[in-house]
């Protein structure tokens, strides 16, 4: 699965790749727009046991079309659910459970042909029909159907083949399947949805098996995977240990195999005493959502100020190491394809940010919402706000223990600000508009911009490159200068592992490489 997927929590890490042992080579050809990709992989040695991973929450649901919006929800996905298209670490966008996906000549229809031999963990078939089932179903969820809203019809063709009509061109279609929207779950297991949500039934390498609340979430392998490469082990358990500092000492005293952090300060001390950190590129940003509909934070001045009035260099180099004491300055690092730099670095002001909170004119207080569990994060934000306090603000830093309880409150929009990390998408699309379109589905600031608007509805018509750089490289300057977020950090989810277990790196919990070392 692709990183598109919004949660909540930290920032960045460091990257150890441990060794993995090679069997042989297996290469798929797919086709994409009429173009042929090849596929080449190592396939890893299938070694057993049951293996033990720390995760920073329990997810809410296990519903794909539900709410999804945790680092936890991407972990047991990517062990039990597969994507029509996926995005490899290091590689580009290609079909998993489709054949081809090719698009028409006036741009307003796909044709999907689903890849055979492919059935779910119940052993429904996956063909046409289940394509559309789950394609309808997301279209319909309040969470997730504003992100395809584009679709008018998805049709079945033949038993393998599915039309998807659009009300207009869409560049990043393709993409926008290899994201939550292109999880296939069996229409079979949600027939019950109630159920299907604690029962999730995909067709990955791991079917599901067990949940207890407030403890952990099991998986074993799946003997009727499809794939050349299934599981490596024979079970995993993925136990929600929300503090930072304990899912470590339970690392280190053998009680978890692997932890998930976004901590870079945890992956250092992992790294210096002897623990393999292994991780993607930066596959997301740590951000502040700003609701601009509640005051103070509706007006400009004040969202202005709270971006210049924190020193982020002093702030990341004390709590996220001097590696990341680079600021974000929109979506995307400096480094990646679609990165523009800043014409103006909103570097820190704290004169500037008095003064814009003297022009504004009435008292500011603000209360800062954050998920309990990660210090690091917790005392970086105090920083920030004791920033704020100092240029006459009146900012509070508030824990919400329970993940759900924090999501839910984002998403009703019932905040003014609030702690989040956002994925990134392949396709510049999945990431600025579903995020700063009027309505886009991860719009939880509720900005509104018809310039940029304008500009977004561009980028998904277009087809040429360069003038999507420009559109592209305009929106982040528009969002720069009205802060509907400030963009705190770019980073990636570290997976710290023990003596038993290695892996390769991935998105989420690598739980297709994840085997045991022998030792």
């Amino acid at each position: 699965m692709s990183p598109s997927q919004t949660t909540a929590g930290g920032s960045a890490g460091t990257t150890t790749l441990a060794s993995a042992v090679v069997a042989t080579t297996s290469a798929v050809a797919t086709t994409v727009g009429g173009t042929t990709a090849s596929t080449t992989g190592p396939l890893l040695k299938f070694t057993g046991g049951d293996i033990r991973v720390g995760l920073d929450g329990e997810p809410p649901t296990l519903d794909p079309a539900a709410n999804s919006l945790t680092l936890a929800n991407g972990s047991v996905y990517n062990a039990v659910f597969e994507t029509l298209m996926t995005v490899p670490v290091g590689g580009t966008l290609q079909p998993l459970l489709l054949q081809s996906l090719t698009e028409s000549a006036d741009r307003l229809s796909w044709m999907l042909v689903v890849r055979d031999g492919v059935k779910f963990q119940d052993g429904t078939p996956f063909d046409a029909a289940a394509v559309k089932f789950n394609l309808d179903r997301q279209q319909a969820s309040p969470y997730n159907g504003p992100s395809i809203n584009l679709i008018t019809n998805t049709d079945v063709v033949d038993p393998k083949t599915v039309k998807v009509t659009l009300k207009q061109p869409w560049t990043g279609f393709p993409a926008a399947l290899s994201t939550v929207v292109g999880i296939m779950a069996s229409p079979a297991s949600l027939a019950d949805t109630t159920k299907a949500a604690r029962n999730p039934v995909g067709t990955g390498p791991f079917q599901f098996t067990e949940w207890v609340s407030g403890d952990h979430i099991s998986v074993k392998k799946f003997d009727g995977y499809w794939g050349a490469q299934g599981a490596l082990v024979d079970s995993i358990v993925f136990k929600f240990v929300p503090d930072e500092t304990a899912r470590y000492t339970a690392l280190k005293a053998g009680d978890l195999d692997a932890i998930a952090t976004t901590t870079v300060t945890t992956s250092k001390q992992a790294a210096s005493e002897g623990y393999p950190v292994i991780s993607a590129p930066p596959s997301g940003y740590g951000l502040l959502l700003l609701n601009t509909t509640k005051a103070p934070l509706d007006d400009i001045r004040v969202r202005q100020a709270l971006n210049i009035g924190w020193d982020r260099d002093a702030i990341a180099k004390a709590f996220n190491g001097d590696d990341t004491a680079h600021a974000g300055f929109g979506p995307y690092p400096p480094g990646n394809k679609w990165y523009v730099a800043p014409t103006t670095v909103p570097s820190y002001d704290a004169a500037k940010a008095k003064a814009l909170i003297k022009e504004y004119g009435k008292a500011v207080k603000i209360k800062l919402l954050i998920p309990s569990g990660n210090q690091t994060t917790i005392d970086s934000l105090n920083s920030m706000a004791q920033n704020w306090n100092d240029e006459g603000m009146n900012v509070t830093v508030e824990q919400v223990p329970d993940l759900t309880t924090y999501v839910t409150t984002v998403i009703s929009g019932n905040y003014q600000m609030a702690g989040w990390i956002n994925g990134l998408s392949i396709d510049p699309d999945g990431s600025y508009f579903n995020q700063f379109h009027t309505g886009g589905s991860g719009n939880f600031e509720h900005y509104s911009s018809p310039a940029l608007d304008a500009l977004l509805d561009q980028g998904r018509i277009s087809t040429d490159e360069a003038q999507r750089m420009n559109v592209y490289g305009q929106a982040q300057q528009i969002l720069r200068n009205d802060v509907p977020v400030i963009i705190t950090a770019h980073g990636k989810i570290d997976i710290i592992v023990g003596k038993r277990v290695t892996m390769n790196p991935d998105y989420f919990f690598p739980a297709r490489t994840v085997h045991l070392t022998g030792s």
